[in-house]
């Protein structure tokens, strides 16, 4: 990570390539580093032993990264590196949150501010937080009304561009994540508000996810901050388990891009005791925007003491069949 005072100061958004000099028939390039204000503007020079490190990094990563032929864009030389908010919710979540901390830590894309929101745990939660203290640009311990408070608290002191929600017991899928993700950002810059992807669940199973077909999870998404300012924030009220998915239901117009790199894997830990509530729930949001029709619903509901005996049985059922077909074929 980037010494967090450089862009605090200046509460900025962006490192950016100032090219005093480009000349591409000499393959010549001279690249001043600024410190850029949200709008992009450069504000003040990055110091002269940040620029040394930002110009290895984009040569070594120009380097060992293959072109992306994303649609729109040609990817030719690295201009400007985005600031990306990684932040991570956590309550008595001692047991996984140190895994999740080195997964944000260990990214190799430099330019991320990373914020932990503790809702006043009392496990060992905080000694974890301050072992990795250094790593960190900003967290606090206290009570907090849910989940999604934490969230809007994280969201109201970042200062990225985009963001990211990697709470405690979920982790990146690998150290070059970000490296790979800001690429499309970068060259797909103002065609793409949300940037998501499949996801692994538990570290075995994987999860498809389409926004058309309102398929989601949270932390395999990267999104513009400035998107909050016109949706507002999470919603917060007791017994909301799906704030998130509304905020993605309202915001499914907007440009979405899928990315073939995973982004997360997430761990159902915990989660299993809110099915009931998660459940019942998504029916209500996706009937609310048009989703599903009143007929689905209510045969769901009248289902839904048996849904996950059915459901499970069936997914059963269809494994024994491929099964089947494979040993078939191999005779």
């Amino acid at each position: 990570m980037l010494n967090d005072e450089l862009y605090k100061d200046a509460k900025n958004s962006t490192f950016n390539a100032n090219h005093s000099k480009l000349n591409i028939q000499n393959s010549t390039l001279k690249e001043i580093w600024h410190i850029c204000d949200l709008d992009g503007n450069p504000v003040v020079p990055v110091p002269n032993d940040i620029q040394n490190k930002i110009n290895n990094y984009v040569s070594q990563f120009q380097k060992e990264t293959p072109q992306f032929n994303i649609q729109h864009s040609t990817f030719n030389i690295i201009s400007e590196l985005p600031l990306i908010t990684v932040i991570t919710v956590v309550y008595n979540g001692a047991k996984y949150l140190e895994e999740t901390i080195q997964s944000v830590i260990n990214q190799t894309y430099p330019n991320v501010e990373y914020i932990i929101i503790d809702g006043g745990s009392t496990d060992g939660t905080i000694d974890i937080i301050r072992k990795y203290e250094d790593y960190v640009d900003y967290w606090v311990s206290e009570p907090d009304n849910g989940i999604y408070d934490a969230m809007n608290k994280g969201i109201i002191v970042s200062i990225g561009e985009w963001l990211n929600f990697m709470n405690s017991g979920d982790k990146f899928y690998e150290e070059q994540l970000l490296d790979k993700i800001f690429v499309i950002a970068l060259v797909n810059k103002g065609y793409y508000d949300f940037i998501y992807s499949d996801t692994i669940l538990d570290g075995k199973n994987l999860f498809y996810c389409d926004i058309s077909d309102n398929k989601i999870i949270h932390q395999s998404v990267i999104y513009r901050k400035k998107i909050h300012n016109q949706i507002g924030p999470y919603l917060v009220s007791e017994n909301l388990f799906l704030s998130d998915y509304i905020f993605f239901m309202l915001c499914k117009k907007m440009k979405w891009f899928k990315s073939k790199e995973i982004i997360s894997v997430y761990s159902t830990i915990g989660t299993e005791n809110k099915f009931n509530y998660h459940f019942k729930q998504k029916i209500g949001v996706d009937l609310l925007f048009d989703n599903i029709s009143r007929t689905y619903a209510s045969i769901m509901l009248l289902l839904y003491p048996e849904y996950r005996i059915i459901k499970k049985t069936i997914v059963s059922l269809f494994q024994k069949y491929l099964k089947y077909l494979r040993f078939d074929r191999m005779k």
